[in-house]
This record gives C-alpha cells, structure tokens and sequence, in this order.
C-alpha cells in the first residue's frame, strides 16, 4: 500500500515549512522540542494535550531489538541495545494505538547517547498517510523531551524510524480517544528478515592488476574504503564471484555501505550472470551519501523502508560480477536472502609424492647446450650439458621469433633466426631421458610492430595490436606456432602434409636446409607464454584470466577446432600436454577466473567435467623477507621453510583437487641470487657462504614442494644470466 507523506505544522511553523529545504525542515523540527526533567513534569502536558494514551502492540520491519518496554510505562524497562548487522540500517517500529485518537503532544524520554548523522525520526501515522513531527538526535541525557503539536492530529499509530540503537527510550503520546471501540489489530506483513549470506573472498577473480584486492568490501570494517591498488592500468574493468557447484544465493537484498567519495558519472555496478554469462544489473553505487546504507538503488532515500530489496528476488544466476571505475567502491557490501551452502563433491585422492629425481628439473635456453660459433652451435658441448644432464627435467625459452621470423613460414633445424638446431637440443634430451618442455615466449617482429612505436615491446601479449583480447581467434597466430611445433616433435606421425609449413629454402649457400618432419615424439609439454599477466609491463603485456583462456583455448586445440585446421596443439597431437604459463603472481583465483572462463566458452565434457584447455596449472615463486614473490621491496632471500611456501603450494594442490579433478601442479621458476646487493640473494647462515646457502636452500624448497604433493619444479636457472649484476634473477643459476 503506498504510504502518503505529510509535513506537519508544528509551533507555527506550517506555511514557512512549505519553502524550506529538507536541512532547514529538520531544523524547524527540532526546535519544536521542549525538555522536562521527571514524568512529573507530564501533568502540565495532560492539562494542555489530554490524556495519556495507550499502546495495543507494536510491529516492526524486522526484529533485532525487543521493543515491548516501549509498551510499558517504568523507566526500569528499557529496549535493549543490538549490534547485529541485521540493526544497522533505518527500520520502521509502529506503535499501534488501543483506539483511533487525537494526539496533541508527544514526550520522548532521552536516556543517553548522541546520534545526529542517524537520528531518529517520528511520525504520526493515520491510516496510509505518515506525518514527520519530529527528529531525535539524543542531544541531552536523562530528560524527557516534549514535541508540543500545534494541531491536535488524528491518528491510529505513531511510528519510529530509526537507525540502530538510536531510539528514545520512552514514547509517551498524549491527547484523547475518538472512540471506546478498540481498533482492529492491523494485518501486519512486515519485511522479512533475510540472513546475511556468506561470501568467500578468496574466489573473488578481479580481471585487472589490483594487488589491494577486493577482499574488504566483505570483512565487516565500515570505516575505509577497499584500495585495490594505484597501478591499476585499466581504468574500467570487472570483478567476477562464481558460485560453487550446488551452491544457490535467493537474493533478495544488498546493502552497500557509504563511507565517503562520491562518484555519480562513474557509479560501481553490481550484475548478476548466468551459466552462460549473460548479465543482468541489478545495483548501482554512486557514493552520493555519507556513512550510511544504502541500497541497490541510488535513487532511493536510504531511510525509507525496504530501501534494501531488489525490484525482483533472483536466485537464477551462478556468477555476481562487479563492474568497477578505479576505485570507486563502498566500504562494505552485503548479499542477503535465503542461502544454500555448496554441495559436498567427492574430492580426488592425493596422488603419490614424486620422486626428488624424476620431479627436478631446471630453466634454460639453447645455447646452454653448445658453444655459440659459426662451426660448433649445432655440437653438444660435453661439459656444458653434464650440468644439465643432473636434472631429469629442463624447460626451454624459446622465442616464437626463432622459428618463424616471417609469419607463417617456419624453421627448426636450422632456426631461421639464430641459426640454432633445436632438433638437436630436443633429440639429445630425449635420448637421456629429460623431459622437455617447451615455453613459447615474447612475440615476433612482424607482430610485434603492427603495435604503435611507444608499445612496441618483445614480450607484448600475443595477439595483434587492437584486436580484442577476449576472442580465442585474435589469438590464431600463435596457436598455429603451437600447431607447427607438435606436429614436428609430437607422436602424431599422421598429419596431412599440406598443413605444415616449413620454410625448406636455405639463407645462404651451403647452409643445410629445414626438412619437413613430424611425429618426432621428443617433447611431451609445450607452455603457453611466461608470465603473461606480467604487470610490470602495463596493458600491453598483461592479459586478465578470462583474455589469457581464450588465448590458450585457441592454442590448446583451436578452440574447440572452431579455428580452422593447422590451429591448436592437440589438432597436431592429441596427447601433447598443454601448460599454463607460469604465472609471475601466484593467484589461485586467477586461474579460477580461467576454469569459469572454459565453462562459459567451452562448456562440459562427455563426462560432466568443464572442458579446460590446459592439462598442468603452472605458476612461479621467488621466497624473500617480504613474502612478496616478484613485488614489494625485498631485501634477500628468505628459507622456503620459513616463508609462504608451502603454504601456497598446498593451496594449488588441494584447489586443483576439488576444481580441476586432480590436474598436475608444476612451479616453473624458483630460485635465489648470488649477488650480495640483489632484494633476492642467498645470505651466509652461520658458517655457511652464500653459494652455500643458495645450494641449501634450492634443495630443501625441492623437498618442501615436493611433500605439498608438487609434481614438477624447475629451478631458475642453469646459468647466470650476468654474473656481476645486481639485478633481480641475473645471478640464480646453479
């Protein structure tokens, strides 16, 4: 029923109210007040104003406090205070009348407390019309205040909108009865109250470098505002909370805390999606009010009753998604309704440790291998790869440019550019029992420069400068880089010849020239860039969870083979294994926001499972005094026992249990420097040099990773890259 809203002439005051703002209003009413000291003083009313006149129930939007001592007339009865977050916001508590009235004056008793950003407002209440008498900001103590009508009004209820504990203690109303006949008790439906549901920070994906995170929007402190982070390159950009499996929110209300800012041109939005991904908004946030709820809609007077509630419950949506300018944000948000906790899935058993030899391998390039000249580059050099032959496992930086310098023709054995036989490097791994696994990095020339001059950058994402990054085709050129490279050192020794393009045509006379080969079978693993949400590196090299799936499902098999054939790793090699890029910031909800990625684009599998487009989650882990991996201000290394290590690497396991039924976790890069002034550097440790602690401490952060159920590590790296600088990673090799 729509409530009709009145001013009230009090002391006079009725034609200069109808011009006056709300501020000045609130002002007029509350000098309208008039204090008295002891119930005592209420006889003086009774002569002017009438009776005493009596309460038949209250009813109230919700019920965090006991309002009954309101019905009773004994100071020793007082409602009692509640902190529940279910009482910080503006409800309604109508008192009902035993009969329809007149009432001439109404006494509020001010018990203690002072709250004049929330007072308290009063109305007279006759039938659907509510008419503001008074505001109560609980300025004196222990005195009874008087709101003297100028009109006796009539009325069946007096209602008290207040916020929190923020209450008079006693509201005596005072005139005469209009009748003897008791008033039917009113069909109350109060506003329900809904639970607050739970919300699990740690699924929050945020599709852009925000190292502050969102996690306090949820924490319970009102009085700051989330900081996401001042080097955040994209200015406008989204935040996505999946639900789990079986796990439903009915949402009936959200409530945002404004703390300060105010941002109308550049509101926070709140949407709700589906399993596909289509969105729906729901709430704005615009910030245009102080330290005070406010609900899904800015239009809305946050003191009006179920200011809260959406315009239409939803429980029909598996993802909250918050689209966010900066860090334009509440302090506090809150989902409420009727909540369904996760369903309890069986979670794959543990897989058996790895064995320290079969799980350790190191990072390197090509030239690791032999001694760089014109005529021993294509000769193992025996005393360079013993050092390598001591891991059983060795992770090859390879630069897409070598082996396709012009796009689309490509070279292996000789490179086009560098000239290096990487049939040879493959072959000799695979003959010794090292597992190879190629990370195709940085970018190529003729890709890299159709960028503008100031962006132009090796290790750019890799996709064309313009084209949008969430589409799996702006990504086909290096997911036919992909193809061609498993279809030569893959086991599929099956593929059509029309589909591979090696450049046979030597650079220069008696140079050998590239054979077209397939089916080699001396690589297993191929990884799909490194460190392709490397931040440092601003937009240009960043890609979000959703941008990098949609990479590695057109390089993982064209995705889903829309991409036309010759694309994709496992269109050349179905048993060819696709890794993550090892992710320079260690974010579980990062690769999260990739398995929501694939059921959204890619769906489900024959068997149930989402139909990922990686088969080993990969990430990098540098320990320090910091614990801040590759970011903060370090100043050495830290031992893996005393750092986060673990603790980490245990989160990736166990998530990938319950998300990813079991996939191998690798760590890819970890490491410490030699150089006394790098932020990474091994220390002495009592009678233990450097090198000798870096040695320690490489080999127990194997055997921590190992007992967190790791698969495979590789160490960074197996030579130096500067001996004598003090830059980060320059001085780790072993």
């Amino acid at each position: 029923m729509k409530i009709i809203y009145t001013l009230l002439s009090v002391c006079g005051f009725c034609t200069l109210f109808a011009f006056l703002p709300p501020e000045a209003l609130d002002k007029h009413i509350r000098n309208s007040f008039h204090s008295i000291n002891s119930p005592e003083m209420t006889d003086s009313i009774v002569e002017t104003a009438g009776q005493k006149l009596s309460y038949s129930q209250f009813t109230a939007q919700n019920y965090a406090q006991d309002y009954n001592p309101w019905l009773s007339n004994s100071l020793d009865s007082l409602v009692k205070s509640s902190w529940s977050a279910q009482n910080m916001q503006y409800i309604d508590v109508t008192l009902h009348f035993a009969t329809r009235c007149k009432v001439g004056s109404v006494v509020l008793y001010d018990h203690q407390g002072v709250f004049t950003t929330n007072p308290a407002r009063i109305f007279i209440k006759n039938d659907t019309t509510l008419t503001q008498i008074g505001i109560f900001e609980g300025k004196r103590y222990l005195v009874f205040d008087t709101l003297q009508l100028n009109d006796s009004l009539e009325a069946d209820a007096i209602v008290i909108r207040k916020y929190g504990n923020n209450i008079p203690q006693k509201i005596w109303a005072y005139g005469r009865p209009l009748s003897t006949v008791p008033e039917p008790l009113p069909i109350i439906n109060p506003i329900v109250s809904y639970e607050k549901m739970p919300v699990d920070t740690n699924r929050l994906i945020i599709l852009n470098f925000a190292p502050g995170g969102l996690n306090t929007l949820f924490d319970g402190n009102l009085i700051a505002n989330p900081v996401t982070g001042y080097g955040n390159f994209m200015e406008d950009y989204e935040a996505w909370y999946p639900l789990d499996p079986g796990e439903t929110m009915d949402l009936r209300q959200i409530k945002l805390y404004d703390y300060s800012g105010s941002f109308p041109d550049k509101p926070m939005e709140i949407w709700l999606a589906d399993s596909l991904g289509t969105k729906k908004k729901v709430a704005t946030f615009t910030g245009s009010r102080f330290q005070e709820w406010v609900g899904p809609n800015p239009i809305k007077d946050p003191h009006e009753p179920g200011v809260f509630n959406l315009d239409t419950a939803d429980n029909n949506f598996r993802y909250i998604v918050f689209k966010i300018h900066k860090n334009n944000l509440p302090a506090e948000i809150e989902f409420l309704g009727n909540y369904t906790a996760p369903e309890s899935s069986p979670i794959p058993a543990s897989r058996p440790f790895p064995s320290f030899a079969n799980g350790a391998g190191v990072n390197g390039f090509e030239w690791d291998f032999v001694v760089p000249s014109s005529t021993t580059s294509r000769i193992i050099n025996p005393t360079k790869y013993a050092a390598i032959k001591a891991f059983t496992g060795f992770r090859h930086y390879l630069d897409w440019q070598r082996i396709e310098n012009t796009e689309g023709s490509f070279s292996f054995n000789p490179a086009n550019w560098g000239g290096w036989s990487y049939d040879l490097t493959y072959s000799q791994c695979f003959q010794d029992g090292i597992e190879v696994l190629v990370c195709l990095q940085n970018v190529p020339p003729w890709m890299r420069n159709t960028y503008p001059a100031g962006e132009q950058s090796t290790d750019n994402s890799p996709l064309k400068y313009g084209l949008d990054r969430m589409a799996p085709a702006s990504y086909i050129e290096k997911a036919r880089a992909g193809f061609q490279i498993a279809a030569r050192y893959g086991r599929n020794t099956n593929i059509e010849p029309s589909l591979i393009k090696v450049n046979t045509q030597p650079r220069w006379v008696n140079e050998p020239p590239n054979e077209v080969k397939t089916g080699l079978g001396w690589v297993k693993y191929i990884e799909c860039d490194n460190e392709a949400n490397k931040w440092w590196r601003g937009r240009k090299g960043y890609l979000s969870a959703f941008e990098y799936a949609a990479n590695l499902s057109a390089f993982y098999d064209g995705h889903k083979g829309t991409l036309g054939d010759g694309v994709g790793v496992k269109k050349a090699d179905s048993t060819m294994q696709v890794v993550m890029m090892g992710m320079a910031d260690a974010d579980i909800a990062y690769v999260r926001g990739m398995i929501e990625w694939c059921r959204m684009n890619r769906g489900y599998r024959p068997d149930g499972s989402v139909d990922l487009c990686w088969d080993v989650i990969n990430y990098h882990h540098y320990t320090n005094d910091k614990n801040s991996n590759q970011t903060g201000e370090a100043t050495r290394g830290l031992a893996p026992e005393l750092s986060k290590a673990s603790q980490l690497a245990k989160g990736f396991v166990d998530f990938s249990r319950q998300y990813s039924d079991n996939m191998p976790v690798w760590i890819t890069e970890l490491g410490y420097d030699l150089h006394p002034e790098s932020p990474m550097k091994a220390i002495p440790v009592g009678n233990r040099t450097p090198i000798q602690t870096q040695a320690d401490w490489v080999l127990r952060s194997a055997l921590v990773y190992m007992r967190t159920g790791m698969d495979r590590l590789f160490f960074y790296e197996i030579n130096d890259n500067s001996a004598f600088s003090a830059t980060k990673y320059n001085t780790m090799g072993l």
